[in-house]
């Protein structure tokens, strides 16, 4: 997360990480028939959610707060990919 400033080095990364939710939302018709495929999302992204939740908590700068904070709400959006709920994910 390099930048000028923290504020703006978060937001790029942010942008970054997003584009990993567009990416499901556009591959959606190809992986929706692999059986185990929307379990491995739900799941990864559940696990992503619980930790970086937790671990967002302990963080001693306000950096590291927030970008656990972001990677949570990444976690959330591929849960709600996993679940078909796309214009959740894209208002989200």
């Amino acid at each position: 997360m390099e930048g000028p400033t923290p504020s703006s080095a978060i937001f790029y990364s942010s942008l970054a990480v997003h584009l990993g939710i567009i990416v499901l939302l556009r591959t959606y018709p190809f992986w929706i028939y692999v059986p185990w495929m929307q379990e491995v999302i739900f799941v990864s992204g559940g696990l992503s959610f619980l930790i970086a939740s937790f671990t967002a908590r302990i963080q001693p700068s306000i950096k590291g707060q927030i970008a656990y904070a972001v990677i949570a709400q990444v976690g959330l959006m591929a849960i709600e990919v996993a679940l078909g709920w796309h214009t959740l994910a894209l208002i989200h």
